[in-house]
């Protein structure tokens, strides 16, 4: 299902550009092979689309169910690396509201359990771990757990009510039950906090196109984008590795509908966070050898640079266009870098460019 003709093809990576759209281009020689028909990531089917879909459908006709940005929305993420992706359904943005994690075996659909605060939780890909804070009146709590054998269990927890001081309580810092000194609660807590991660619980919208591109295309692209798409997108995204910051994080999302996923990298995970928007090509250009002769390049062109929400932007699969909701006017941008006129976001969004961490790893997986 997913194999492809191995094609050689070394990309570069554009230059980081400033806030705002413009064009870059990175074109890579290849000797000339015959092309195969592309695939529709529709087309490409897994055991889980279907128990998901039911899942979707079922919360939606539930009370728990709010519409709007600040209401209901939901998430694919592997969370134990088995290469089967969980959902995660948010109700909504309130500080007590926990997220629904469910997974599937063979197509059969289970509830591993809940976690989260304020309607999402941060994943930690490197030690596999779920982790959230949560803030109540006059304590704190922190927990991080692992979904191991179908099961949210918690490996570390934390508890602390010095908010709790100004009506005169007993300062307490525990973890895992225990009093701990003050040093060493902060300590192990700030070494969870500095771990590379991306947010989770609250990426897609609930509405029909939402819905379709999370559990159709969303998952497919491996199989769906060429070996030397595979190999541009490698080298620029490993290239970009080497001196990026530990927070920097990627993504490949269909933006333009057109059935090729753009790359979307995310320079961190804090507000103005440069959103780059990088797109697939082909050009025909002369041989380095024998410049009468025309040789099709893979391209790679850098179309738009965006201030981000705390590293994302929004992706309006209607509209075909990408914005930041916080920026004024809210600008947005098709997937080749132009403005779109008039643009008003529809209710089919999704939240992208932190799905994975740029690290080598994460890249090679991703685009094995």
């Amino acid at each position: 299902m997913k194999s492809a003709k191995t094609l050689s093809v070394i990309a570069c990576a554009a230059a980081v550009l400033a806030a705002g759209c413009s064009t870059k281009t990175s074109t890579v020689p290849h000797d000339p092979e015959p092309t195969t028909a592309p695939v529709a990531p529709e087309s490409i089917v897994f055991d889980w689309q279907s128990a998901y879909e039911a899942k979707l459908n079922e919360f939606k006709a539930s009370p728990d169910f709010s519409e709007g940005l600040s209401g209901s929305m939901f998430d694919l993420m592997d969370l134990n690396a088995d290469g089967t992706p969980e959902l995660i359904i948010s109700p909504d943005i309130t500080p007590d509201s926990k997220c629904s994690i469910f997974m599937s075996v063979g197509g059969n659909i289970t509830e591993a359990g809940t976690a989260g605060a304020n309607g999402y939780f941060s994943y930690i890909p490197d030690k596999k771990l779920i982790g959230y804070t949560y803030t109540g009146q006059a304590f704190e709590v922190s927990e991080f757990s692992a979904l191991e054998e179908g099961t949210i269990i918690v490996k570390d927890s934390f508890y602390n009510n010095r908010s709790s001081l100004s009506s005169g309580g007993v300062m307490k810092y525990q973890r895992n039950g225990e009093d701990i000194r003050i040093a060493d609660y902060e300590k192990a807590l700030t070494e969870y906090n500095d771990m590379p991660s991306v947010s989770a619980g609250r990426k897609y919208s609930f509405d029909a196109e939402s819905v379709n591109y999370a559990l159709h295309c969303s998952e497919s692209w491996s199989a769906v984008i060429n070996s030397k798409q595979k190999q541009a997108a490698m080298t620029t995204l490993l290239d970009l590795a080497k001196t990026a910051d530990t927070d920097t994080a990627f993504e490949l999302f269909d933006i333009d509908r057109d059935g090729i996923p753009e790359i979307i990298v995310s320079e961190g995970a804090f507000d103005t966070a440069l959103c780059r928007v990088f797109k697939f090509g082909d050009k025909n250009l002369p041989d380095e050898e024998d410049s009468d002769q025309l040789v099709t390049h893979t391209v790679l062109n850098e179309t738009c640079s965006l201030e981000s929400r705390k590293g994302t932007v929004y992706a309006d699969t209607v509209n075909k266009a990408v914005f930041n909701p916080d920026s004024e006017g809210s600008a947005a941008y098709s997937a080749d870098g132009k403005t779109v006129e008039g643009f008003t976001a529809s209710s089919s969004l999704a939240v992208c460019g932190r799905k994975y961490i740029l690290t080598p790893e994460a890249i090679k997986k991703v685009l094995n």
